[in-house]
């Protein structure tokens, strides 16, 4: 269902039940955190895998409901059962962390990430879930760019993140053509890919010269820039530039501080020079906000 389309009330369960989740997870994972060293590795092991069996059983019993309610209460199970299923995809990646962790599996990086791909398949495949579809992106990006910072392949590295940066970039184009535009859950889904893909843009040039992140991300401003303009972009669109700007400029601030005035210019300085960077970024967006 659409945001657009929903009730009062329907909204009201949605908001319900997203906080419900955040509060139970914020819960779950503080208490796990305060007694993170006293847990034994099996114990780590079966809380994580009875967190899985406890969404597994949740789901199918949620399944089985939405068959036989009627259209207004099934729609709120529809959103419980889509917020279980995300949480199911976070859990399963904590599961591999723990396992690669008390193993000692010797596992590169990026293959964890890649794992963590595979787990998050089935839970996309039996919930069609924007936000687990958003989250595998993520993953999978994770993973193609640790993987290629650690391998090299028949062209050179910044070559191929390069490339990596322009497959996301044809994705997120057949998203916004496609989907994003009509439906605000897709619009989520479409704007992660585009952060995943100036984030990967930023990062390819990172070790040819100075400067390179932050004059990576000013280009991909100025590309975006030029999108929203000849399509008429949406609002969040232009926020989206104006915090890569905003990221462009920290990012300035910060190799500034390092490699030339390290001396005299403190970090409280440099701290106080990127809250007005932000802030100044904050009256832009809300300015779009209200225009």
């Amino acid at each position: 269902m659409r945001l657009q389309q929903m009730t009062s009330k329907q909204f009201l369960a949605l908001i319900s039940a997203v906080l419900s989740l955040v509060f139970l997870s914020s819960g779950v994972v503080t208490w796990v955190a305060a007694n993170w060293q006293s847990i034994s590795s099996t114990q780590k092991l079966l809380l994580l895998q009875g967190i899985l069996l406890f969404i597994g059983v949740s789901l199918v019993f949620l399944r089985q409901r939405s068959d036989t309610d009627i259209v207004s209460r099934r729609q709120s199970h529809d959103w419980w059962y889509q917020s279980l299923a995300f949480l199911g995809a976070v859990v399963s990646g904590a599961l591999i962390a723990l396992v690669g962790q008390i193993y000692q599996t010797g596992a590169d990086t990026w293959q964890l990430f890649a794992f963590w791909f595979v787990l998050i398949l089935p839970w996309l495949a039996f919930s069609s879930n924007v936000f687990i579809a958003a989250l595998a992106a993520v993953v999978a990006n994770t993973a193609a760019v640790l993987f290629l910072m650690k391998n090299q392949l028949f062209i050179s590295q910044s070559i191929a993140i390069y490339l990596l940066a322009f497959l996301n970039a044809l994705f997120f184009l057949v998203l916004e053509t496609k989907r994003a535009k009509h439906d605000a859950l897709w619009a989520v889904l479409s704007s992660v890919v585009l952060v995943c893909t100036i984030s990967i843009f930023a990062v390819a040039g990172v070790d040819t010269f100075k400067g390179a992140i932050a004059l990576h991300l000013f280009i991909a401003s100025v590309l975006l820039t030029i999108y929203v303009k000849l399509i008429a972009g949406t609002l969040r669109l232009q926020i989206l530039i104006v915090a890569t700007i905003a990221t462009a400029f920290s990012f300035s601030i910060v190799e500034l501080q390092v490699d030339y005035i390290a001396g005299f210019y403190s970090l409280g300085m440099t701290l106080l020079s990127m809250g007005l960077v932000w802030a100044i970024a904050a009256f832009a967006a809300m300015s779009l906000w209200r225009a």
